[in-house]
Formats: structure tokens, sequence, C-alpha cells
């Protein structure tokens, strides 16, 4: 059994699908059109789908949330307002990026 393409590292589609040119082939995502890495034809469809399946994988706004807040120098009094504020950042990023 050959392993599937996992969502796109982009949009969070599954609903990506291996394509093929003359000589390579890549992943693409049908929601978002991202594509690529592109891998030799000659090592087939599972060569493709691990150069697709090795991209960076989807964040989620906790992970982004926790990084900022991570990195805020806070004092005990502004800990939950900036937290809040480290979430509406966290919703910012990811509407960029077409997230959750």
């Amino acid at each position: 059994m050959s392993e599937a393409l996992k969502p796109c590292p982009f949009c969070g589609a599954d609903i990506a699908q291996l394509r093929e040119g003359s000589d390579l082939m890549w992943g693409y995502c049908l929601e978002c059109r991202a594509d690529g890495p592109p891998s030799l034809k000659t090592g087939g469809n599972s060569s493709a789908i691990a150069a697709w399946n090795r991209r960076a994988p989807s964040v989620t706004r906790g992970q982004i949330a926790a990084a900022i807040h991570a990195h805020c120098t806070l004092s005990r009094a502004d800990i939950a307002q900036d937290v809040d504020g480290a979430r509406e950042a966290a919703d910012a990023i990811l509407a960029l990026f077409g997230g959750e």
C-alpha cells in the first residue's frame, strides 16, 4: 500500500493530487493551488508523495499564540491581557495564511 499525500501545508486542505510533466512529478493542492516540490518521474509516485509530505506542517492558532506569548516580556499584571493579545495576533497570522 502506498503512502497518501498529506494535507496542504499552506491551506490545510486535504485535496492534493499528483501532477506530472515530461520528466517531473509534484504534489498540487486543488484548493489554494500550491505545488511542488518536484521530483523526477524515475522515482515514481512514491518519490513525489514523499517530497510533498516532507513540506512544513500546518501550525495551529494555539501553537502560534504560545510562541508569541513565550517571547513576550511580561509583568504579572499584564499576563492575562497579553495572552489575549497573543491569541489575536495568532488569528491575524493564520488569516494571512488561510489557517483555521
